[in-house]
C-alpha cells in the first residue's frame, strides 16, 4: 500500500511539474508585450523598458519560469495586469462562489442519481423505466452551457420566474441569493446527475447478478433489504471513485456556466483574463485548476484501493512478481 501511494505521489508531482512547464511556455510564446498591455499603446519607450525590468521580462525564459514556479508554491502569484491587485486576493474573492456552485451541484447530482437508479431497478413499469433511461441519455448529451441557455429562455425570458444572470453579492437577502444560483446549479447538476445515474444503475445491475445476491434472496430477505444492504454498498465502489473526478468536471465545466449567467466566480475571471490578455492571471488560474484535477485523481486512485480489498491483493501480487 505504501509503495502504491508513493508511486502515485511521484506521478502526481511529475504531472504538476509537466503541466506548469507546458502552461508557462505556451502562454509566454503568445504575441504581445505585458508592459505594453499594462501601460497602453501611448506609453513612452523608457517607461516600458523600466516596467519590463521590474517584471523581470529582461531575464531568460528559463529564469522567468523558475521564479514563477517557486513563487507560485510560496503563495506569491504576483499582481494582475488588468485589476492591479494581488492575484491571491482576487482568487480568494472569486473562489467562494465557484466552490459553492460546484459542491451544491455535486451533492444534488449524487442523491438525484441514486434515486433514479433505485427507481429503474425497483419499478415494475417498463414504459416508465424506458422514459427515465431515455431522459438520462438525453441529459448526458447536453453540454452544461447549452442547457444553461435553454433554462434562461424558459424560466427567465418566457416565464419570468428566475433572474437570467448576475449576482449581487452575499450581503443581499437569502431568497435573492438562492434565486440567482438556482439556474446555474441546475445547469451543472443535470448532466452530471445523468452520468452518475447510468454508472450507478450499471453497477447495481452487475451486482444483482452475483451469486451472493441470490443467496440473500433465498434466505428470505425481501428485495428492498437486498438492494439496501448488499447491492447499494457493493455498487458504490466505482461510484465513489467517479465522484472525485466529477468534482473536477464540475470545477472546469463551471467556467462557461459562470460566463453564461454572468456570475463573479473563478470561471468568469479566467474568461475575462483571457479576453484582456492578463497572462499572469491566466497562468495562475489554469495551473490551480490543473493541480485540483491532479489532486482529485490521486485521491480517487488512493480511495479506490482503500475501499476495494481486491485491488490491495492485486497490488501485493504484482509486487511479489516484480521481486521474483
Amino acid at each position: 500500500m505504501a509503495i502504491f501511494l508513493a508511486r502515485k505521489i511521484i506521478i502526481a508531482l511529475a504531472l504538476v511539474w509537466g503541466a506548469s512547464f507546458v502552461i508557462f511556455f505556451l502562454l509566454n510564446v503568445l504575441p504581445g508585450d505585458p508592459a505594453q498591455i499594462i501601460l497602453g499603446i501611448n506609453a513612452r519607450p523608457d517607461t516600458l523598458q523600466a516596467l519590463r525590468l521590474e517584471l523581470g521580462l529582461d531575464q531568460s525564459i528559463i529564469v522567468q519560469y523558475w521564479q514563477w514556479f517557486i513563487h507560485f508554491f510560496q503563495g506569491n502569484f504576483g499582481r494582475s495586469y488588468i485589476y492591479n491587485i494581488e492575484i491571491a486576493d482576487l482568487i480568494k474573492e472569486r473562489m467562494g462562489l465557484t466552490l459553492i456552485l460546484t459542491l451544491t451541484a455535486m451533492v444534488l447530482s449524487f442523491f438525484c442519481a441514486l434515486i433514479l437508479a433505485f427507481i429503474t431497478l425497483v419499478s415494475s413499469r417498463n414504459g416508465f423505466i424506458q422514459v427515465i433511461i431515455w431522459s438520462i441519455d438525453v441529459l448526458i448529451s447536453l453540454p452544461s452551457f447549452w442547457l444553461a441557455i435553454l433554462l434562461i429562455l424558459l424560466f427567465s425570458v418566457h416565464l419570468g420566474w428566475l433572474p437570467a444572470g448576475g449576482f449581487s453579492g452575499w450581503n443581499r437577502d437569502f431568497l435573492s441569493v438562492v434565486k440567482s444560483l438556482i439556474l446555474p446549479v441546475i445547469s451543472l447538476t443535470l448532466p452530471q446527475m445523468a452520468i452518475l445515474a447510468r454508472i450507478m444503475r450499471t453497477a447495481m445491475v452487475e451486482v444483482l447478478h452475483q451469486n451472493y445476491i441470490q443467496t440473500a434472496l433465498a434466505k428470505g430477505l425481501n428485495s428492498f433489504q437486498v438492494l439496501w444492504k448488499h447491492v447499494l454498498r457493493n455498487s458504490f465502489i466505482p461510484v465513489i471513485t467517479i465522484l472525485f473526478l466529477q468534482f473536477s468536471f464540475l470545477l472546469t465545466g463551471g467556467v462557461l456556466v459562470e460566463t453564461v449567467f454572468y456570475l463573479p466566480g473563478l470561471g468568469r475571471l479566467l474568461i475575462e483574463a483571457v479576453a484582456q490578455r492578463d497572462l499572469v492571471l491566466v497562468k495562475t488560474i489554469i495551473f490551480i485548476l490543473v493541480i485540483s484535477i491532479i489532486l482529485l485523481q490521486f485521491l480517487a486512485d488512493s480511495f479506490y484501493i482503500l475501499i476495494d480489498p481486491r485491488l490491495k491483493k492485486i497490488n501485493r501480487d504484482n509486487l511479489e512478481i516484480n521481486k521474483n
